[in-house]
């Protein structure tokens, strides 16, 4: 995972096509499989503040939501009023959430939606916890869900230096 903040999908692109950028991805190509290479970008989030770089463990949360925009309210009031403590209390470290912009997949499932959560965590045992549906809030956190989540996909990251 490479991480980078632009202010637009435009801008993002703009810097993708410069020199510089394909130099800086040349340098890695030995350690990527261009063909897998997916770009995401979310809506007004800068995903990565200095902890959660500096953390080393990193968890990407994908979640496919009913379209519409009840659905999409409901998903938000529900992450700040209690699924982000949740996860903050599990993780030792606060997550960010944001709605994916941009064509991609996702679009193609009945005009759902995708709510992308970030964040890092202090301890890889609670990661494990997490990502296994065993910890201690896995029965709230699927409940919470339910009524309007299709889909949650999951992946994790180690720091490399």
């Amino acid at each position: 995972m490479i991480t980078a903040h632009w202010d637009s999908v435009a801008q993002h692109e703009e810097c993708i096509a410069s020199e510089l950028n394909r130099a800086a991805m040349e340098s890695i190509l030995a350690h990527i499989i261009p063909s897998e290479l997916k770009l995401t970008h979310i809506d007004g989030v800068q995903m990565f503040p200095a902890e959660t770089l500096e953390a080393g463990l990193l968890s990407v949360v994908r979640l496919l939501v009913k379209g519409g925009a009840d659905s999409k309210t409901k998903v938000e009031e529900t992450w700040t009023a209690r699924v982000k403590k949740l996860l903050a209390g599990a993780a030792g470290l606060d997550h960010i959430a944001g709605w994916r912009i941009g064509e991609g997949e996702t679009r193609d499932k009945g005009g759902s939606e995708e709510f992308v959560v970030v964040g890092a965590w202090k301890d890889k045992i609670a990661l494990e916890a997490f990502v296994n549906g065993t910890w201690k809030h896995a029965h709230d956190w699927d409940d919470t869900w339910k009524d309007v989540v299709l889909e949650t996909n999951v992946k994790t990251y180690d720091r490399v230096e």
